[in-house]
């Protein structure tokens, strides 16, 4: 699992035997101060992330971030 900022995290994740890539913003409990997944996300399956990863620069190009 990898956090990008505080509250998002990615990690591979299973369902019905399947694996996926979610990507999930997450929030501190005010009451026990433990993270906790969010409503707002995303998860991919591998099809989709491998797509993902290898548009990236291309993503990155169209969205003028570079």
């Amino acid at each position: 699992m990898v956090f990008i900022q505080e509250d998002i995290k990615v990690e591979k994740t299973q369902y019905q035997g399947k694996d996926y890539i979610s990507i999930r913003k997450w929030y501190k409990d005010r009451e026990s101060g433990e993270l906790k997944p969010g409503k707002n996300g995303i998860n991919m399956d591998m099809e989709a992330w491998a797509e993902f990863v290898e548009k990236f620069d291309e993503i990155v190009e169209d969205m003028e971030m570079s």
